[in-house]
């Protein structure tokens, strides 16, 4: 069986009929079954799988098959082919400002404006150089950067991300730590 789960993953099961096997190689295919690809193996007597390598609004078609060093069985196909659900682009967040806190740190908060977002990821940006300080959980509005050096000019932005992608960046704002 094939299940889907949400637009990221997608579920599998089937019955462990081998008695000699080494594990299950599990194939995939996303052209109507026209050809299937190596997802993964398992070990032996592990009849489940879930697939989080699934991309939102597509098809995708399954098979498994038993195998040992002697050979592979034929596969099985796993039901029928699952969808997975299409999602929307999160949308950006805005209104990103910045201050600088008394005791050292910056300050970041921001307008959610998405309603799909799984998360969001706060960057810094020193010179040319862009890093990812934070993967904040969905709703989440503000963020304290305690990794500042003293006078240093930073640049942050945000973006909210789900199964689907990113957002678009905030807006950015330029800011001098204490």
């Amino acid at each position: 069986r094939a299940v889907v789960v949400s637009a990221a993953q997608v579920d599998l099961g089937w019955s462990d009929q081998s008695v000699n096997e080494l594990g299950f190689a599990i194939e995939r295919s996303s052209d109507g079954g026209q050809s299937y690809a190596l997802l993964d193996t398992v070990g032996a007597n592990i009849a489940a799988y879930s697939d989080r390598t699934v991309r939102p609004g597509n098809t995708y078609y399954y098979r498994v098959s038993a195998y040992n060093p002697g050979a592979s069985s034929d596969p099985t196909y796993l039901g029928s082919p699952v969808s997975t659900p299409f999602v929307n682009l999160p949308a950006a967040p805005a209104n990103l400002t910045a201050s600088v806190l008394a005791k050292g740190g910056i300050s970041l908060a921001w307008t959610d404006r998405s309603n799909n977002e799984d998360a969001f990821l706060v960057e810094r940006q020193l010179g040319t150089t862009w890093q990812v300080l934070a993967n904040l959980s969905a709703n989440t509005t503000k963020y304290t950067d305690n990794t500042t050096a003293p006078r240093t000019l930073y640049t942050y932005r945000v973006r909210a991300l789900n199964a689907a992608g990113y957002s678009a960046y905030s807006n950015p704002v330029l800011i001098k730590s204490k």
